[in-house]
Order: C-alpha cells, then sequence, then structure tokens
C-alpha cells in the first residue's frame, strides 16, 4: 500500500512520505507475477497494494532468470509525480515493503530502474523487508519478492495496511 503516513517534527520540517506495502499471499499458482502485475504512484493515486504468487527457495538472486526459476515475483512500478507535488513537498520518500505471516521464511526485497540495482532489503528470517527511496526520478521500478529460503510447498501470506 502507498500512503501519506503522519509525519514528524514542527510543521516546517515535516516531509511526505509514500508507502508503498506488498503483500504476499496464495495465489494460482506457477503465475510468476504479481497481481495486479503493475501499478502507478503519482500526484492522485497515494496507495498501491499488491499480492504475490507462490514461489521456490532459492538462495541466490538473479533478476534475469527468477522468474523462469519461480523464485522471484514481479510488481512494476511506475513513479509519477509532478514537479508541483516535488516542490510542495521538498522531501518526499517512497517506502517499498513486503509483508508475511511465517518468520521461518526468508524473503528478499530487490528494486531495480533501468536494469540496474537501486535499492535492497534482506535482513534474514523476520516477517517484512522494507526500503526506502529518497526523491526517486520518476520512471518504471520493477520491485522483486524473492524467495531466499521458505518451506517447500509453503505459500506466504499476509496483510497491507
Amino acid at each position: 500500500m502507498i500512503r501519506f503516513p503522519a509525519a514528524c517534527g514542527s510543521a516546517a520540517s515535516r516531509s511526505r512520505a509514500l508507502l508503498i506495502v506488498a503483500t504476499l499471499l496464495l495465489a494460482v499458482p506457477f503465475a510468476f507475477l504479481a497481481s495486479p502485475p503493475s501499478g502507478t504512484l503519482n500526484d492522485a493515486t497515494t496507495q498501491l497494494t499488491w499480492t504475490g504468487s507462490s514461489l521456490t527457495s532459492a538462495p541466490v538472486f538473479s533478476a534475469s532468470t527468477c522468474q523462469t526459476t519461480r523464485d522471484c515475483d514481479v510488481f512494476r512500478l511506475a513513479i509519477s509525480v509532478s514537479d508541483a507535488y516535488r516542490a510542495t513537498n521538498p522531501n518526499f520518500v517512497v517506502f517499498i515493503r513486503l509483508d508475511w505471516t511465517r518468520t521461518t521464511d526468508d524473503f528478499d526485497l530487490f528494486v531495480r530502474k533501468d536494469g540496474s540495482a537501486v535499492d535492497d532489503s534482506g535482513q534474514g528470517f523476520t516477517n517484512f523487508e522494507e526500503v526506502r527511496l529518497d526523491h526517486p526520478a520518476n520512471g518504471a521500478y520493477d520491485v522483486y519478492a524473492h524467495s531466499f529460503a521458505t518451506a517447500p510447498a509453503n505459500f506466504p501470506s499476509g496483510s497491507s495496511w
């Protein structure tokens, strides 16, 4: 989900944040794209959510092969924030977050733009991963949910806020 959370500090120092939460849920087995597969963040659309599909485990992430080997799910995020919004909110950020239920499963989060790594989160056995993009440029971003170490035939599930 993307939302504008309450800012901290004085009115002069407050910044706006856009939050994306991806919830990994049981979906149709072997459907390798997130559902929906893409979404656009802009001045009018301040929240996005999507669900993932079933995945197999692989200890090494490869953006070029992970969909074929069924160990990642991809959500295409388009950012199209106006210059007016950026001027009004000079400290705006985008948060991207994955959530799932079992802490015994280990998913990692990778964000890429134009084939290059932008950010990632791989903190071990938790039930979430999160990245913060400060002042992200407009354009298309690929958000990968990678199954680093998950139980066989165990599908991630969760919720978003």
